[in-house]
């Protein structure tokens, strides 16, 4: 009998069979969908922390519309999010910090927030933007929020 040709034809087979019952048949591995519900799971805790009504929790993925001017709370988890990762790419549109909104962000806190304004630049009706905050955990995926800035209200 020739032992590693008959470890590699019943014994291997044998023990990955048991593995994959043993965990029901689940890749060992978190799926994409998984990771990326447990990063806004996390997010969702960054809301929880603060009492401020004017923070709406805005998933990674998500797609907003806005009229030219306005402002939003922008809070994260520091660990995974960290603000020095966050890049901005604007086609026609310019994001600014807006001071009044720093009350929020406490350096000792797991969270970080900002206030940012957002508007289209001179002389153009319409642009697009994608804000992108690197995650700090490489099996993590990247929060990615896109944005239509308009100088009409998008919720006539």
């Amino acid at each position: 009998m020739n032992t590693p040709r008959f470890l590699f034809a019943t014994v291997i087979p044998l023990l990955l069979f048991v593995a994959a019952a043993e965990f029901g048949g689940r890749p060992l591995t978190p799926t994409q969908a998984e990771l990326q519900q447990q990063a806004n799971e996390r997010i969702e805790v960054c809301k929880q922390r603060t009492d401020d009504v004017r923070i709406d929790v805005l998933q990674s993925g998500t797609s907003v519309a806005m009229k030219t001017g306005n402002r939003m709370f922008l809070t994260l988890p520091r660990d995974l999010y960290p603000e020095q990762n966050l890049q901005f790419d604007g086609n026609s549109v310019t994001m600014a910090v807006v001071q009044n909104g720093e009350t929020l962000d406490h350096k000792n806190e797991p969270c970080w927030t900002h206030y940012y304004e957002l508007r289209t630049t001179r002389g153009v009706d319409k642009g697009k933007a994608t804000i992108t905050i690197l995650s700090n955990d490489l099996t993590m995926p990247d929060y990615v929020l896109h944005l239509i800035v308009s100088t009409v209200d998008s919720n006539r």
